[in-house]
């Protein structure tokens, strides 16, 4: 697989800023000062990977890409700067499938990307799964908690295994079980830009300061995030009908952020959560179409004494559904948080999004 990608835009941004005196003694007044920037970014990407089937047995894929951005260091923080800086990146890519025998998958990857800026996050025409492990991120960062840096650098590395165990009987019902584990470390790194204001004191008559020149002024932030994950699965198959499943998660998370304006350092942020997760699931596929869904999923999160609570919850969920026109079209009706349990998850760790309330679920689905 080769190919490349060019890409242009333009940002313009425009922000007014009223600054006021904070001190009674200093003559400044209300003032608004106002930036328009006109920016250009640009992206060029060229990157090829090739499979190679070693054995029988084994899959080996290795890849790689090359990144030039230039993109505006700040077009979103007031105040707005209108310089531009390049970033380029070689991104090396492997992986491999390896099924040493029957029923048993095991599989690895590393990657490194190049993220965008803005929109550019979210276009992408490679490949974006290395041995099944996703390598295309928007930002890894929760952008909740941080904003998501410019032209970050990602990395990601995993490694799994999966076996399914020979089929077997249980009180005259055959079953057939599959077991797995996956983990995975996922880092980005990444530098903003954010603007401020300085002021220069004069003195007045009598030796009173007053307000001098009021200067724009930038600030580099640098940040790094980080998540391990563990993922421990198992799926029990019960004849034809019904499906038992149990999963097991955890991750732990941190993100590092620290500002640099010379001669001035400072440590902003060093936020660190674990944070465990428990699904037990039940699925009944009647051959008629009918079928009936029901789970209970718990969470579990400690934000390692840094001025947060601890949280520990369950939630309850139910649905059926129906499957008609040779499974081409699919209606569901489901109950979401039976019990109406609020919580206060920490979005330092990566999670799904939780009805915080009882809520009734309606959908369909037509494929054509």
């Amino acid at each position: 697989v080769v190919g490349g990608r060019v890409q242009s835009g333009r940002f313009d941004s425009d922000n007014a800023v009223s600054l006021r005196s904070s001190l009674p003694l200093l003559d400044i007044q209300k003032r608004l000062t106002r930036t328009n920037h006109v920016s250009d970014l640009r992206r060029y990407t060229v990157y090829g990977y090739q499979n190679f089937q070693v054995l029988d047995s084994l899959l080996v894929t290795v890849g790689l890409s090359y990144d030039g951005i230039r993109y505006p260091v700040n077009h979103q923080a007031p105040p707005i700067t209108g310089r531009a800086e390049r970033k380029s990146r070689v991104s090396p890519k492997a992986g491999f499938i390896w099924s040493p025998w029957p029923g048993t998958q095991i599989r690895g990857a590393y990657s490194r990307s190049l993220g965008g800026v803005s929109f550019d996050q979210s276009i992408r025409i490679e490949p974006s799964q290395v041995a099944g492990f996703t390598q295309a991120f928007r930002s890894i960062s929760p952008q909740s908690k941080t904003m998501s840096p410019p032209a970050a650098e990602f990395e990601m590395s995993g490694v799994g295994i999966e076996q399914k165990l020979p089929q077997q009987s249980y009180l005259g019902v055959p079953t057939k079980t599959y077991l797995g584990a996956v983990g995975r470390v996922l880092t980005e790194e990444g530098r903003t830009v954010q603007g401020g204001y300085s002021t220069r004191l004069r003195l007045g008559p009598g030796g009173v300061p007053t307000a001098g020149e009021v200067q724009q002024v930038e600030m580099s932030r640098s940040q790094e995030f980080r998540e391990s994950s563990l993922n421990l699965y198992m799926n029990q198959l019960l004849g034809d009908h019904f499906t038992a499943s149990m999963e097991y998660k955890v991750s732990h998370a941190n993100l590092d952020i620290s500002a640099k304006n010379p001669p001035f350092s400072a440590r902003l942020s060093d936020a660190e959560a674990l944070l465990h997760r428990v699904r037990l699931a039940g699925l009944v596929n009647l051959s008629n179409g009918l079928f009936l869904q029901a789970d209970s999923v718990w969470h579990a999160q400690d934000n390692m004494d840094r001025g947060l609570p601890e949280e520990n919850f369950w939630q309850v969920n139910a649905l059926i559904g129906y499957r008609f026109l040779r499974r081409r079209a699919e209606v569901r009706v489901g109950l979401e948080n039976i019990f109406d349990r609020d919580y206060r998850l920490n979005p330092l760790n990566r999670h799904s999004r939780l009805p915080r309330e009882r809520t009734l679920m309606v959908s369909g689905k037509f494929e054509f």
